[in-house]
């Protein structure tokens, strides 16, 4: 029987393979990160430690990967995907369903034995990076031509229970076969989120400051509570962003994009991210949904954001320093034309408001209005509680359907936005006794 184990050596983890208890093989994918010319790259190894050119590629040059970050997640899943073809001497493109299965499980770390072989795994890894090595995977194959539909099976699920009971409505659901279901005990349940009445007080409280600031901080929370945008989001929008509405000239429209000279915190999630600013003219940049969204904004918005842009930006009342601050520091790249552009949202020096400088702020006001800040879960504080909220105003207190909230909160998939359609304890009691009244009704 041949025999595989996951060892560890100084450079790494390899696997050694064994018959009748001798080595007769070893594969050791390596990754590796290098800096040239100030840019850090990601690159795999083979066993005979050459560069294995088309992960190059795909991990340096592709436009999925756009910080070290992923490109290091993509090196990881691309090792195991490399090793284990190693290790059952077989290309990838020839791999069938039972090859596929068996990687799954060399993903996960499920130590496995057969008629032939067994393998001894020491890493396990969840179903939530098990299925996002195999997204890496699948866009590797796309990327490089290799055409294997046993990578790309997919199955039909259901999910139930859109309205308070899981026999209101049922929307299909498509997934690939050898994804795992990814359980958390957060799963069912709807994340934090402003209410009405709570947004409604902090506006009242940041109207009656009459303040520069209290009309930034206004704009910045009917963004994310009225239109559903992520703080990224806004903290990256320009002058050149922001159009008249062709249809009502006091609406206007927000165009969403990321630019190279945006800071992290100014990036928006789900647009493409330019490395150079070349990219700016390209296809990929200018495809709509992809390089970049729009978002329509009402009158008051539109008017607001007017209003402070010019009081922002009003020289006569603005010291020296703030006014150098504002001409150097918050200097944003135009994609349009070569015409100068600024971030709209400034600190008190000038400089662009940063998520840090925003989060002091909010929870100034989290904290005079009495909204608990649960300083100990980041996951469920603060800036992201106003879009929670725009999807539950749009459920609860509009009624709309979820293919609705799914575009107007700008999801790719509706399976994100079936958490919003979990009732929550009290919703669940004040149905129950609705339906129990109306049944006294018809009995009397």
């Amino acid at each position: 029987m041949i025999i595989v184990k996951e060892e560890k050596g100084t450079l790494g983890t390899y696997y050694g393979i064994y018959l009748n208890e001798v080595k007769i093989k070893k594969v050791f994918i390596q990754r590796i990160k290098q800096a040239l010319d100030k840019k850090e790259y990601v690159l795999l190894l083979n066993s005979h430690g050459i560069v294995i050119e088309n992960v190059f590629k795909y991990i340096n040059f592709s436009y999925y990967l756009n910080t070290i970050n992923s490109k290091e997640v993509a090196g990881n899943a691309l090792k195991i995907l490399f090793s284990y073809s190693e290790i059952i001497d077989k290309e990838i493109k020839d791999f069938n369903k039972n090859d596929v299965q068996n990687l799954s499980e060399f993903i996960l770390g499920i130590s496995v034995t057969g008629n032939n072989s067994e393998f001894k795994l020491k890493t396990s890894r969840s179903n939530n990076t098990h299925n996002i090595y195999f997204n890496i995977i699948r866009k590797y194959l796309e990327y490089t031509g290799i055409n294997n539909k046993n990578f790309f099976e997919k199955v039909v699920v259901s999910k139930s229970g859109i309205g308070f009971f899981a026999h209101t409505k049922e929307i299909a659901l498509s997934k690939y076969k050898v994804n795992k279901s990814s359980f958390s005990i957060d799963k069912n349940i709807v994340p934090k989120y402003i209410k009405n009445e709570e947004y409604n007080n902090i506006i009242n409280l940041l109207n009656k400051e009459k303040t520069l600031n209290s009309l930034r901080d206004k704009i910045i929370i009917n963004l994310m509570y009225a239109r559903g945008l992520r703080l990224g989001e806004v903290l990256g929008i320009t002058f050149e962003d922001i159009k008249v509405n062709k249809d009502d000239s006091r609406a206007g429209i927000l165009y969403i994009r990321n630019r190279v000279s945006d800071k992290k915190y100014q990036m928006a999630k789900t647009c493409y991210k330019p490395k150079s600013k070349a990219e700016y003219k390209t296809r990929i940049y200018n495809e709509k949904d992809f390089g970049y969204q729009t978002v329509i904004l009402p009158p008051n918005i539109t008017k607001d954001i007017s209003d402070y842009r010019e009081l922002s930006r009003d020289i006569e009342n603005l010291s020296i320093k703030k006014t150098e601050n504002i001409l150097n520091e918050s200097v944003a790249d135009s994609v349009e034309n070569e015409n100068n552009n600024f971030y709209l949202f400034l600190n008190k020096n000038g400089a662009p408001l940063s998520s840090a400088g925003w989060n002091k702020r909010l929870k100034i006001i989290f904290d005079f209005i009495g909204i608990n800040i649960d300083t100990q879960n980041k996951k469920n504080n603060l800036s992201h509680r106003f879009r929670h909220g725009f999807a539950m105003f749009l459920i609860k207190n509009e009624g709309k359907s979820i293919e609705y909230v799914q575009k107007q909160m700008r999801h790719k998939s509706i399976s994100s936005t079936l958490i919003y359609y979990n009732p929550e304890e009290k919703d669940i009691l004040k149905e129950t006794l609705k339906i129990s009244q109306n049944m006294r009704r018809r009995l009397e």
